[in-house]
């Protein structure tokens, strides 16, 4: 076989190529197969030579059509078995189907080699040499085949196939499912299901999604494949290729893709060739006759090596630019232990695709830090640096893991209104807001709609939800504008079944965040998952606890921040850091709370180190009791009329809690300022940007 450079910029197609030229040597391909494979090749540029979605999605319902089929057969032709002979016996046995051989140009000794590639890569049976049955309508030897095997399958795939057969086995009554890159061939229009890829492509593809679909119900795979719009597929195919051979065009110039690559996806397989890569300049260091250019992506950093002397153009104008200017750089992928990430870009070809005005608002690898304020004034900026996507990154692992875990446990997620009536906790601290020509108000939390849901039967909801709060306070520890989990369910015996949910859910959060390994080594933090169950310490002994160390709180009154930072260290010299707080007075808590006789409530709060992150209890379900509560709490309950309207037709006993996210996060992370953990902080004096 004719040796290819595995950094030639197409050296797959060129393999393929090649594969086909070796087969028709050893037989088992014919000569046409070539000029056939050279007519396929020509669509695959078109294509992009990759897997476009119509060509998933396709692939997504022939996979299924294999699998509710009685009796699925895989067509095998000379070309085929030198592109695909092991893919071919692959997907057969996954399904399972048969494979039968079928040529245009029939010979014994043909099939017979055909047949023994296939049982070499693993076959056991392979059809097609016995011919004691015909398509009808096909007169020459394409209509020759086995009666068990293609003659009686009700699902065909045909690989690289001719129409005329495509045709004649849909009027045998049978689900053709076609592979060509050609979308306008007769065998794509006549085929069922017709995916536009390479076969090399394809078949793996098709297997990898009878993988997925295995285990689905038969029902909604029929329905998939009942469902296809074959001649609407085919269609979307041509205006891809019209649409991306017009933006060839257009482009110019331009380079076909920004990126191939990010920096931290390049592997020892790609030493040696041409990748893409984009990002922002992070910095230049030029010595004359090399310089060095770092690119800041999503995933890291990587280094271009300039040479003067070999690309004196590239060169001058990578050089020239000023930091955070954005580039895509198409270059030889070069091993280099010396630099970071173990490799180099030598640059072919790059696009500028924006520079950045100087001087910079804001330094992103300056060893001088800004001030905080310089930093939210410019936070795009900010939000560049490493140390401040990293926090961020973490975040979107810990939401992902609110929405695993409580929809394991039955949870489903809810959206609630954010502008509202009347105050969702009761209190003035609200932002009022005009509504046409009534007076509204930014929900302070869900609190109201969730406990309607309850009357609904829905038993189980969460919101990832946004709290407005127009308190004064300015402290390191408050925002006006904050997200949180918010989350209730019914049929509770009592606030106990809360806050197991709640412990199980922070322990899943802490979980999945200590496996952040990069993100955190970013931050420099390690991550300690919290042993289950958490402490619970009755409100009567944390007062005991605060006296003790020499705290003047006295009993009824709510934890000041400074009495929680004591009880936080209290805790920590019995080895706790997260405990609940329970048995609150009643008076300390909001209205809906439920009452434990005349002193207590069922209220808890979830303390992190000093720090409250959840706040929660079983609520009243009771009308008449509700009412009382409002008028005890100096609220008028017409306020609160549609409110109460949900507790008349069956209420049954709920509970719940809100559970604030940036302060979560200050504690997971040991962050000293509440505002690192929003992307756009909104408090006392901030409204940009």
């Amino acid at each position: 076989m004719k040796k290819i450079p595995k950094g030639h910029p197409r050296y797959l197609s060129l393999a393929t190529r090649e594969k086909i030229s070796q087969a028709m040597k050893k037989g088992i391909a014919h000569e046409t197969g070539l000029i056939a494979h050279g007519r396929g090749e020509a669509f695959d540029y078109l294509l992009g030579e990759k897997t476009i979605l119509f060509a998933d999605d396709a692939a997504k319902v022939a996979a299924a059509a294999l699998l509710i089929s009685k009796s699925p057969v895989i067509s095998v032709n000379g070309n085929v078995a030198a592109l695909a002979a092991e893919e071919c016996v692959n997907l057969a046995s996954v399904i399972p189907a048969k494979l039968e051989v079928n040529l245009f140009h029939r010979t014994d000794k043909r099939i017979n080699k055909i047949i023994s590639e296939l049982k070499k890569c693993g076959a056991k049976k392979v059809y097609g040499k016995k011919a004691d049955a015909r398509i009808p309508g096909l007169n020459h030897d394409r209509g020759l085949c086995d009666r068990e095997g293609i003659f009686s399958a009700d699902v065909v795939l045909v690989p690289l196939e001719d129409g005329d057969r495509c045709q004649a086995l849909r009027d045998m009554n049978k689900l053709v499912i076609a592979i060509d890159l050609n979308p306008i061939s007769r065998t794509a229009r006549m085929a069922n299901i017709t995916i536009v890829d390479n076969v090399t492509r394809a078949i793996p593809n098709i297997e990898k999604w009878v993988k997925k679909l295995k285990n689905e119900d038969e029902k909604k795979l029929r329905k998939l494949v009942e469902s296809w719009d074959n001649e609407k597929n085919l269609r979307e195919v041509l205006s891809f290729i019209s649409k991306r051979l017009n933006s060839l065009y257009l482009l110019g110039e331009r380079m076909e893709s920004y990126r191939s690559h990010y920096s931290k996806d390049v592997t020892k397989e790609d030493f040696g060739k041409s990748i893409t890569v984009a990002g922002w300049v992070e910095d230049t260091r030029n010595i004359g006759s090399i310089a060095f250019v770092i690119i800041r992506d999503k995933k890291g950093t990587l280094q271009l090596t300039l040479l003067k002397k070999k690309t004196p153009e590239i060169f001058e104008k990578l050089t020239s630019l000023p930091r955070e200017s954005i580039i895509s750089v198409k270059g030889l992928c070069k091993e280099n232990e010396k630099v970071r990430n173990g490799y180099e870009i030598l640059p072919e070809t790059f696009e500028i695709l924006s520079v950045a005005e100087t001087p910079l608002p804001l330094g992103i690898v300056d060893k001088v830090e800004s001030d905080f304020d310089t930093r939210l004034d410019n936070r795009v900026i900010d939000l560049r640096k490493q140390e401040t996507q990293a926090i961020f990154k973490i975040r979107n692992t810990v939401i992902a893991a609110v929405h695993e875990y409580l929809r394991s446990q039955n949870f489903i997620e809810v959206h609630t209104p954010k502008i509202i009536a009347s105050s969702s906790e009761g209190g003035t601290d609200v932002f009022r807001v005009k509504y046409f020509e009534r007076e509204a108000f930014l929900a302070q939390s869900p609190q109201l709609y969730k406990q309607m849901l309850m009357a609904t039967g829905l038993d189980r909801v969460y919101e990832i939800a946004w709290y407005f709060r127009a308190e004064e306070h300015n402290t390191r520890r408050h925002l006006n504008e904050s997200t949180a989990v918010d989350l209730e369910m019914a049929f509770i015996n009592n606030e106990e079944d809360v806050m197991k949910v709640l412990e199980g859910l922070v322990h899943c959060m802490w979980k999945k965040a200590s496996e952040c390994k990069d993100d955190l080594d970013v931050l420099n933090k390690k991550v300690t998952i919290p042993k289950l169950p958490f402490k619970r310490v009755k409100y009567d002994d944390v007062i005991k606890k605060l006296n003790k160390k020499g705290s003047k709180i006295t009993w009824g009154q709510d934890l000041g921040a400074e009495e929680e930072k004591l009880l936080g260290e209290i805790m920590k010299d019995e080895g706790y850091e997260f405990y609940f707080i329970t048995k609150y007075p009643l008076e300390a808590k909001p209205f809906y709370t439920m009452p434990e006789g005349d002193k207590y409530s069922r209220g808890f709060d979830l303390e992190c180190k000093g720090v409250e992150v959840a706040s929660g209890s079983q609520r009243i379900h009771d009308e008449k009791l509700l009412k009382e509560r409002l008028k005890t709490c100096n609220l008028n309950p017409i306020d609160f009329e549609s409110y109460l309207k949900a507790f008349r037709y069956g209420m049954p006993p709920h509970g719940g809690f809100g559970f604030g996210i940036e302060r979560f996060l200050m504690e997971l992370l040991d962050i000293k300022n509440i505002r690192e953990c929003i992307l756009f902080p909104r408090d006392r004096t901030r409204l940009t940007p």
